[in-house]
């Protein structure tokens, strides 16, 4: 199903089943939708609502939701690939995962069971840019299954990061994190390596070997300095984020990690 912004009275898909038209952002698009057309989705168990500049293929996307389902994922996004453009470097693939369980799913390319899709659906027409969405949705979800990044599979995210209006954007962000006293850190709180299939758990405290797979299959520009590896080290350590500081915005990262072909 294809959420439509543009001018074009006549647009049509041939690989879209149904096309909903709304002039507006992703956000404001998807609350109208689910508001005029919610029924058309009720009979699917999980929902996928990339950003427009996503890639990927049918075969992996078929596989991510297969595998979803089977881990019992209420909220998931596939990894990124390597070449894509990127603001959270913790979305990045890291391949020594299959998947790391987090407090952040973020808003580009979020999949939803269908219960917890319902739960939260709501947060749509409250915002124009979704910033924020990405560490309230989690919370909310928790109880109804796995929250995380899968790195199993990987999209590849083709164009720079931006928004039409900053302004607003960095306005809402706040707003989402005060209206559920949250901040705006990422954490990893389990996951799965690749390699023997065994689940290291983070703890308050953080666990050594959880770490060191991290940082073993963590894409190099997460460890190009000092700066960006103790980023990393962060997400593991969950009692960095308990410290008493005033919340710093994150940067959004312009660049690819290396040229996309």
């Amino acid at each position: 199903m294809l959420s439509y912004y543009g001018k074009d009275e006549n647009y049509a898909d041939v690989f879209a089943k149904s096309i909903h038209r709304f002039k507006g952002s992703k956000w404001e698009g998807l609350n109208d939708f689910m508001l005029q057309k919610a029924q058309s989705i009720s009979h699917y168990r999980y929902i996928w609502l990339p950003d427009d500049d996503i890639l990927t293929d049918v075969q992996t996307l078929n596989e991510f939701f297969e595998y979803v389902e089977r881990e019992n994922f209420a909220l998931a996004q596939p990894s990124l690939d390597e070449r894509s453009y990127f603001s959270h470097a913790t979305t990045l693939q890291n391949k020594a995962f299959d998947f790391r369980e987090t407090n952040f799913v973020e808003v580009m390319a979020p999949c939803f069971s269908s219960n917890a899709l319902h739960v939260i659906k709501d947060s749509f027409g409250k915002t124009k840019t979704g910033w924020g969405l990405d560490f309230a949705w989690p919370g909310r979800v928790a109880t109804l299954g796995k929250v995380g990044i899968v790195d199993r599979f990987s999209v590849l995210h083709t164009r720079p990061i931006g928004s039409a209006d900053h302004s607003i954007a960095w306005s809402e962000l706040h707003q989402t994190l005060a209206q559920y006293r949250l901040r705006a850190s990422i954490k990893v709180r389990q996951a799965r390596t690749s390699d023997a299939g065994k689940i290291y758990t983070s703890g308050r405290l953080g666990n050594p070997m959880l770490f060191i797979h991290a940082v073993r299959g963590s894409h190099p520009v997460r460890r190009k300095n000092l700066i960006t590896y103790f980023g990393l080290l962060k997400e593991y350590v969950p009692w960095l984020h308990y410290t008493k500081r005033k919340m710093q915005p994150y940067r959004l990262s312009e660049s690819p990690s290396r040229p996309l072909e």
